[in-house]
């Protein structure tokens, strides 16, 4: 495999070189290969099978742990062609052990692909062209193309798509640099669905940060709008998520930094498909939205934190605090729903990487507190503890023998069956990372995520098994 990625890697090196040998400066090769070893247990809460989360899990006393290895392989090539052009390719291969016999094995994915255009047109402009990562902020409205809890190619290459590494979006984005102003407008193309069909999914938007200059504080003023011409109405309006925002971040003493963001959604909801919290249609559905009805939208999203860091201390402790408030519509009777639809759409969200939770549940109808203490025993090894704690901010409705609900907002996914009670659950994850050398990491990260009383006890199944995970890795970097 290896062999493989290094002999594409020239061969596009060899293309590049023979193309723009006259303007090349410098070309870098550079990559990293990590395999990790995870083992998984009850993420249903109960004796039943997993199985990456997707539809097929949930059988009766099947094995409810699932244990396998993984592989992610990355080269990537930087050309500088002059001061002002330059060029990135990242190719990757996601793959899980013992899968030789998928056509998919060892198949390789374009990751990254674009270039940049420095003063394009004019001095404050750069523009950058093609497949390449977009992340604002903290992640909260755009970091991930298809959210961190799934991946774009994840069906294709890995089943436990939360642990994917592909985080990139075929974009355009032009950066306006006025310092201390600098203004982002963003335009990607999510999923093209059918040609020539107007059916695509697609983002567009702008983040202007401003950089105060004083105690490293800077401001953020976003507006983002995620449009779904594939899920209309039947008056054909499409189904859109329009998040306006501010953003700020600050270090008012030394050592400590505060961070704080709103963020509002207006725009129209469409109930055709199943989506968090599973509102799917008012005649034969779950949900309380009327399927092909649009609903204007109202949702709301607050995030604080604070972070310090105990630098004159040994081993230089730290710790954090943060509260995450993502709004939830109320979970009416089949049809019965109307007015604004204010559950919180996760847009492109990347938080809450490699947790259970995250696993679980889409970043709605949750309030959610993290704390979380780091320290440095040694120079090369760094320890973290953090305590997550969710609840529901809108309940769901009660229903005798438990509402079924896709925690994840993916169709065909797990149906957990909830109470009218509001605590979904805690989790306490550990992380060891040890620096073997410069180029290789090893790590350690073990969680447990005990569930509320937001779940149900179901056919004499109790729902009081502690999801558990364990994950080693070991990375080179090169």
């Amino acid at each position: 495999m290896t062999k493989r990625l290094i002999l594409i890697a020239l061969a596009i090196l060899v293309g590049i070189s023979s193309y723009a040998y006259a303007e090349v400066q410098n070309i870098k090769v550079s990559g990293d290969i990590q395999v990790q070893g995870v083992s998984r247990a009850a993420f249903t809460f109960r004796d039943q099978e997993w199985n990456g989360g997707r539809a097929g899990g949930g059988t009766t006393n099947a094995s409810s742990t699932d244990s396998f290895f993984m592989s992610t392989t990355r080269v990537r090539l930087d050309a500088d062609l002059t001061d002002n052009v330059s060029a990135v390719v990242r190719l990757l291969n996601q793959r899980e052990w013992g899968t030789s016999d998928s056509a998919e094995n060892s198949e390789i994915d374009l990751d990254l692909a674009y270039m940049t255009l420095k003063e394009f047109l004019y001095s404050p402009l750069t523009l950058s062209v093609g497949r390449q990562n977009l992340r604002f902020g903290n992640a909260l409205i755009v970091g991930d193309p298809d959210t961190n809890m799934i991946s774009v190619d994840g069906d294709r290459f890995i089943a436990h798509t939360d642990l994917s590494s592909r985080k990139a979006f075929d974009a355009i984005r032009a950066t306006l640099d006025y310092s201390p102003l600098v203004v982002d407008l963003v335009f990607s193309k999510i999923d093209e669905n059918q040609l020539a069909v107007n059916d695509d999914h697609d983002l567009y938007g702008m983040n202007a940060c401003y950089d105060f200059g004083v105690m490293n504080t800077i401001g953020e003023l976003y507006y983002f709008e995620k449009r779904n011409d594939v899920l209309k109405d039947e008056d054909n309006k499409d189904d859109i998520v329009r998040t306006i925002g501010i953003r700020a971040q600050s270090e008012p003493i030394e050592n400590l930094t505060l961070n704080a963001e709103v963020a509002h959604q207006f725009g129209h909801y469409t109930a055709l498909v199943a989506r968090y919290p599973n509102d799917v249609t008012g005649g034969g559905g779950l949900g309380g939205r009327i399927e092909d009805k649009c609903d204007p939208r109202d949702a709301w999203a607050v995030q604080v934190g604070a972070d310090y860091l105990f630098a004159d201390l040994q081993y230089t402790p730290g710790v954090s605090l943060w509260y995450t408030y993502l709004s939830g519509d109320e979970d009416e009777a089949p049809g019965t729903a109307n007015g604004a639809y204010t559950a919180w759409d996760p847009m492109f969200e990347d938080q809450g990487g490699g947790k259970i939770y995250n696993a679980i549940m889409a970043a709605s109808n949750c309030h959610l507190i993290n704390l979380k203490g780091r320290l440095k025993p040694m120079d090369d090894l760094a320890a973290a503890l953090e305590w997550t704690h969710l609840r529901l901010d809108k309940n769901y409705r009660f229903v005798a023998i438990g509402r079924q609900v896709i925690l994840s907002g993916v169709a065909g996914n797990v149906n957990y069956y909830m109470t009218e009670k509001s605590h979904i659950g805690d989790e306490i994850d550990l992380a060891l990372t040890y620096d073997y050398t410069e180029d290789v990491q090893l790590g350690l990260n073990a969680g447990i995520f005990v569930p509320g009383d937001a779940f149900i006890d179901l056919d004499n199944n109790a729902c009081d098994r502690k999801a558990t995970q364990i994950i080693g890795s070991m990375k080179v970097t090169f």
